[in-house]
């Protein structure tokens, strides 16, 4: 592991651990692919903005800003959110992302390397199903706009909403996350060609 902090470029690749994992960058770049209203803040300002009239909804949806998830995210009730942050207090400083709640009929998370599609399924129930062509297409035009950033490779997760529009969930890595019904071999093949690629930069 050492060894591996010593190469940036493979250590970002082994550990998931670059800038642009936080939704703080990644949103300037697909912000119109989210397919819903958000917004980053501090989490201590949260219970002070006016949530009810921004969104027309008594909750919304809290994750941070960070793809380390500091603090588990989901939907809240805006009432509770005061006692909520007093939960996470040790991260009051740190940014947060406020959206309005949308639901999804379907996720899918699809690996993409180089903006093009390597492997992927629906997630996270079983059974598994193929990740369908419209859905696909959707990621890498995602994963297309990060290519200009050095972001090669990156996990892009798809939700349809009840209204069949498709919605960028959240952009992650490769190394931490699961691969739920991917084709293993696919997966193996594209983290072995990103490695050596990084090792010959």
């Amino acid at each position: 592991m050492t060894r591996l902090r010593r190469v940036p470029q493979l250590g970002e690749a082994v550990f998931d651990d670059y800038p642009m994992l936080r939704c703080s960058f990644y949103y300037r770049h697909v912000y119109d692919l989210l397919g819903r209203t958000a917004f980053l803040v501090p989490f201590s300002a949260v219970p002070a903005l006016p949530l009810r009239r921004m969104f027309g909804s008594d909750q919304v949806f809290i994750r941070s800003d960070t793809n380390y998830k500091l603090f588990p995210a989901g939907v809240h009730a805006i009432a509770e959110l005061g006692h909520w942050l007093e939960i996470y207090d040790q991260h009051r400083d740190e940014l947060v992302v406020v959206s309005e709640v949308v639901t999804f009929d379907r996720e899918y998370r699809c690996f993409c390397r180089d903006g093009r599609f390597v492997c992927g399924s629906s997630y996270p129930i079983e059974p598994y199903l193929p990740v369908p062509d419209h859905v696909r297409g959707f990621a890498e035009t995602v994963a297309a706009r990060l290519l200009a950033h050095g972001s090669t490779m990156v996990t892009v997760d798809v939700g349809v909403g009840l209204d069949g529009v498709l919605r960028l969930v959240e952009l992650g890595g490769v190394n931490s996350w699961g691969i739920y019904g991917s084709n293993v071999a696919d997966f193996i093949a594209a983290m072995e060609a990103e490695a050596l690629a990084r090792a010959d930069v």
